[in-house]
C-alpha cells in the first residue's frame, strides 16, 4: 500500500465518486505519516529518510480535520530526535491556542464538527509535544466530563449525553427512537465523546437530529482517549 501511494500520487477523492463527501485536501502529509510510522514499525532507513525528505516538501500550515501536519511534527521529533521537529510542533501548537476562539467556558473552538474532538486531539498532540501544554489539555478534556455543569462522555458523570446520533444505540429489537424522538436512546454506548458545541456560546442540543452535536465515532474518541491516557500518565 505504501508502495502504491508513493507510485500513483494523487487524492483518492478525485479517482473516486464520494458524492462530494470527506473529501481529500491533500496527500503529502499522509505520505509523511505513513513513512514515519512504518519506520517505527520496522526500523528500515529508508522510511526514515523519505519522511524526512517529504516533510521538508511539505507546507507546514494547519490544515483542519484532513490534515496530520503537527501529527507528523511530534512523530518527526520522536523518530528523529531532531529538536527543530519539536519547534515546529510547540509554535504550530501555540498558534492555535492563541488564535482561539474561546468559548466563555474555555472550550477551544477549532472547528464547529466535533469541537471536543478537536480540542482534545490537539492538547494530546501538544502534550506529546512539550509539557508546557499539559494544562491546556486538562483543561480541555475537564470541559468534556462535566466541568461546565454537564458531561460530553455517554453514560458518564452528571447529565451526560442521552440522545447520541448513532443507530446502534437507538435502535433496539426492530425499532428505533427517531431522529426527533423525545425518548432516550434505548442502548447506552458508555464512554462515546459526542461532538459537542458547535459554536461558541457552550449551548449544547442534546437531541438526536442535531447530528453536528451529538454525532459519535471512532476519531471522535480517539485524540480524546491518547489525551486521557497521557494526563493519567502524569499523574494528573
Amino acid at each position: 500500500m505504501f508502495t502504491f501511494a508513493d507510485d500513483y500520487r494523487g487524492k483518492y477523492s478525485d479517482s473516486i465518486d464520494n458524492g462530494g463527501a470527506y473529501a481529500s485536501y491533500g496527500y503529502e502529509d499522509e505520505l509523511v505519516w505513513a513513512a514515519g510510522w512504518l519506520y517505527r514499525a520496522t526500523g528500515e532507513q529508508s522510511y526514515r529518510d523519505k519522511a524526512i525528505l517529504w516533510y521538508s516538501q511539505t507546507g507546514q500550515d494547519w490544515e483542519g480535520w484532513d490534515g496530520k501536519m503537527l501529527g507528523n511534527q511530534v512523530l518527526m521529533w520522536e523518530i528523529t530526535g531532531n529538536s527543530m521537529y519539536k519547534d515546529h510542533a510547540v509554535r504550530t501548537c501555540n498558534a492555535k491556542i492563541a488564535a482561539g476562539p474561546w468559548s466563555p467556558q474555555g472550550l477551544l473552538m477549532i472547528s464547529a464538527w466535533g469541537s471536543l474532538s478537536a480540542a482534545t486531539t490537539v492538547g494530546f498532540a501538544c502534550m506529546l509535544a512539550d509539557d508546557q501544554f499539559m494544562e491546556f489539555a486538562q483543561n480541555q478534556i475537564d470541559y468534556c466530563l462535566g466541568r461546565t455543569g454537564r458531561s460530553f462522555v455517554v453514560g458518564y458523570g452528571v447529565n451526560p449525553p442521552t440522545h447520541c446520533h448513532h443507530r446502534g444505540a437507538s435502535c433496539s429489537n426492530g425499532s428505533c427512537a427517531y431522529p426527533d424522538d423525545p425518548a432516550d436512546n434505548p442502548n447506552v454506548i458508555v464512554g462515546a465523546l459526542v461532538g459537542g458545541p458547535s459554536a461558541q456560546d457552550d449551548y449544547y442540543n442534546n437531541v438526536r437530529s442535531d447530528y453536528v452535536m451529538n454525532e459519535v465515532a471512532m476519531d471522535y474518541n480517539a485524540g480524546f482517549t491518547g489525551c486521557l491516557a497521557g494526563l493519567v500518565q502524569k499523574g494528573l
